[in-house]
């Protein structure tokens, strides 16, 4: 009889891990307990479960696996084994729902409807909203980022038209300007005209001007990629321009277009670096310009077919407040090796100047104004630079005692003319300073010139040689004696 009860709550928490564990496994769990009468639990020892691989996922985004479950016994002498009661396998029971491995769902864009014309007349636009979503899953849709959808975006945005427009005979017409616009300094505010491009130094509010002919300027408006502009926010449309306030690299970069009625005109905008050289460049370019017969430090330490500053600048004369000019680059390394001729080359660009920007213009343009343009190559020769060092100064150390001398040193064409460090070959470069001892100590301060009397009067006691030669005559010299003697305390 004890048997029989210990056998009945058994399997009444058989039953309870059976809820918890196995869902629906009437097909793969015999949970029909065995009462035979004289059943020992040591007689089932060697019952296991017996789980088969995992079954196709409920979900193409993943889900569920099913697999089956059941208790088998090895029997000696064959090869499958004995299906038996699950009582007799061993807790816990194995999963027969297993959830499936992450996997990407299949997406697809949803379109919506699109919105009225923008315009009772002439041309306009209708927006629409498009979004990414997963493909139906259980009779359910998922929204998903942007990304998951494999092939780009549906237009957003399209053209339409109502009925023409009073102006709607007239040609519409953009004024634009095929152009590149370089800031030069920082300003708060730069004003440029669409077309070209225009490249800014982070921080400055740009306004991008879009004049128009036959067409209302309160229609236009203007987009990036895509996306239209709004007439609010930092980043908004004007009537007849654009205006980005605090322009930044990271989020307004890019291309933008204005457009009206059938018309359309682009100028993409990008910034400058502190460390960009062609702004460099033009900086010091500009800055020479303004003041031509002032001769640059620059020009007198370098080779000066390495710049570009020679020569009187060209301007216009029918435009002095906003002058056109041909801009001349650096010049490049000559082609040739030391000893032989070779060529040089620069750029040289229709240029407008302007305190704040400098704008490059189609070569047209300085021609159609009578300017010449300066030749863009040269005949180079032998550049070879060479070490060229001085005298050794006096021992800079107290009398009888070790310390260093040193000379100068200068890298210099074989010409003559002197030039950067750059140009000579750092292996070979000479010492410029080594070690010494300064003669020793005299005991006896006297004069061992002659022309000791005018040591004094030509104020040479300061130098550590006069006052060596001349030792009585400068110590008389009080200022200077007591200069000396004041600087060998400090050391």
């Amino acid at each position: 009889m004890a048997e029989r009860v210990g056998g009945g709550a058994r399997f009444f928490l058989f039953q309870i891990l059976v809820t918890l564990y196995c869902i629906d496994c009437s097909d793969s769990i015999d949970t029909t307990p065995e009462y035979d009468v004289g059943y020992n639990i040591t007689q089932t020892a060697k019952a296991r479960w017996e789980v088969t691989d995992d079954g196709p996922c409920t979900s193409p985004c993943g889900g569920m696996q099913v697999r089956q479950v059941r208790c088998v016994r090895d029997l000696s002498g064959q090869d499958d084994p004995e299906v038996v009661n699950g009582t007799h396998c061993p807790l816990p029971i194995p999963e027969v729902y297993v959830p499936c491995p992450i996997q990407i769902c299949t997406t697809e864009w949803i379109l919506g409807n699109y919105s009225e014309c923008s315009t009772t007349c002439g041309t306009g636009t209708q927006n629409r909203t498009v979004i990414c979503m997963s493909t139906v899953i259980n009779g359910h849709r998922y929204l998903v980022s942007p990304s998951a959808c494999t092939y780009p975006a549906p237009e957003t945005m399209r053209k339409c038209h109502v009925a023409d427009c009073p102006h709607q005979g007239r040609v519409i017409s953009i004024e634009s300007e095929n152009s590149v616009n370089i800031q030069l300094r920082k300003s708060k505010k730069l004003k440029v005209v669409i077309g070209g491009e225009v490249k800014l130094i982070p921080g400055t509010t740009l306004i991008v001007q879009c004049p128009v002919k036959n067409y209302p300027k309160k229609l236009v408006y203007w987009s990036a990629g895509y996306r239209l502009i709004p007439l609010i926010g930092r980043v908004k449309s004007t009537i007849g321009g654009l205006k980005i306030m605090n322009a930044d690299p990271d989020r307004d970069s890019g291309l933008y277009t204005c457009t009206a009625g059938d018309k359309r005109a682009n100028i993409i905008v990008s910034f400058l670096r502190e460390d960009d050289p062609q702004w460099s460049q033009y900086k010091s370019w500009t800055q020479h310009s303004r003041s031509p017969n002032k001769k640059s430090k620059e020009n007198e330490s370098t080779d000066p077919k390495l710049l570009s500053y020679e020569g009187e600048l060209q301007k216009d004369p029918s435009d002095p407040s906003d002058p056109l000019t041909y801009m001349l680059g650096l010049w490049s390394q000559c082609t040739a090796v030391c000893g032989s001729s070779g060529e040089i080359t620069r750029n040289v660009t229709c240029s407008r100047m302007s305190p704040k920007m400098v704008t490059l213009v189609p070569e047209e343009e300085c021609q159609k104004a009578g300017l010449v343009k300066p030749e863009t190559t040269s005949l180079c020769g032998q550049n070879c630079a060479t070490w060229h060092h001085g005298q050794w100064s006096e021992c800079q150390a107290k009398c009888g005692q070790y310390g260093v001398k040193t000379r100068a040193l200068t890298c210099a064409w074989e010409a003559g003319e002197a030039v950067s460090t750059s140009a000579c070959p750092a292996d070979s470069k000479p010492a410029s300073f080594k070690k010494c001892r300064s003669p020793a100590c005299t005991k006896n301060c006297v004069d061992k010139s002659k022309r000791c009397g005018f040591a004094r009067t030509i104020k040479v006691c300061r130098y550590l040689y006069f006052r060596q030669l001349c030792c009585a005559s400068c110590m008389n010299d009080t200022s200077s004696w007591k200069k000396y003697k004041t600087r060998r305390k400090e050391k």
